[in-house]
């Protein structure tokens, strides 16, 4: 499977996933943040993970991402989730699958 992480920060999910797709997959994760990217590339070299790779782009646009993938994974990144999710379903292959994990911080409207 080639799989795409976005908002990959210091590579968590990436690598968690990189196990999933075992040595036959790839992951490419997508960060904004070039001090996270070369963190999180530095963090998949120590722990021997040749399937995971990082690029430097916005996770919202995903511009400059190449389609072809299996599935898009995430978690607590989207700023503007109907867009984000809407530009990785179009890079999918059919029957691929999105997977995220996002956080709501409602206020109740009530004061302490």
């Amino acid at each position: 499977m080639r799989v795409l992480d976005f908002g990959s920060g210091a590579g968590d999910v990436a690598m968690l996933t990189s196990r999933l797709v075992g040595p036959g997959g790839e992951v490419v994760g997508v960060e904004r943040d070039p001090g996270a990217v070369k963190a999180a590339a530095a963090r998949v070299e120590q722990a021997g993970l040749s399937n995971v790779s990082f690029v430097h782009g916005d996770a919202q646009t995903l511009d400059g991402v190449e389609g072809g993938l299996d599935a898009v994974v995430g978690r607590l990144v989207l700023t503007d989730p109907v867009a984000a999710l809407a530009r990785a379903a179009h890079l999918l292959r059919p029957g691929g699958l999105i997977c995220v994990q996002e956080g709501t911080w409602l206020t109740t409207g009530h004061s302490r």
